[in-house]
């Protein structure tokens, strides 16, 4: 249940941003965004914030480029890029993201493909390239 909800949040996400993003800066979309994922972050974490302190600490670096590049850098592009993209579009070339981590998880990291997964990723295709066929 909880995956069903992440996709109609997210779905509901797109949509809003297609209606913000022309009206307002991104920097401050942006802004709000990330403090509202601070601050539910700290709520949801208190209990075993205390007992990582040293954990954190030891891996801030590691935490600051998470926080930069993989969270702050690709909501910043989705609030530039959704200026000019519809929400439709947008979301089409989301499911394109597990085929993306698969073949840069394969060049970088060494990876390999199951049958399972080249399916997966053949259906995928399929469905994306199936979806925007005219009818």
């Amino acid at each position: 249940m909880t995956t069903v909800g992440c996709a109609v949040g997210v779905a509901v996400y797109i949509l809003a941003l297609e209606v913000i993003a022309p009206r307002h800066s991104a920097l401050p979309l942006v802004a709000v965004q990330l403090v509202t994922m601070a601050v539910l972050g700290l709520t949801f974490s208190t209990s075993e914030l205390i007992e990582q302190m040293a954990a954190i600490a030891n891996q801030f670096n590691s935490l600051l480029y998470l926080s930069l590049i993989v969270t702050a850098t690709p909501i910043w592009t989705q609030a530039v890029a959704q200026r000019w993209v519809a929400a439709h579009e947008a979301a089409l070339l989301y499911t394109l993201e597990p085929i993306f981590a698969s073949i840069f998880s394969f060049w970088f990291l060494g990876e390999s493909f199951s049958w399972r997964g080249i399916i997966g990723a053949g259906l995928v295709l399929a469905a994306t390239v199936f979806s925007q066929r005219r009818r």
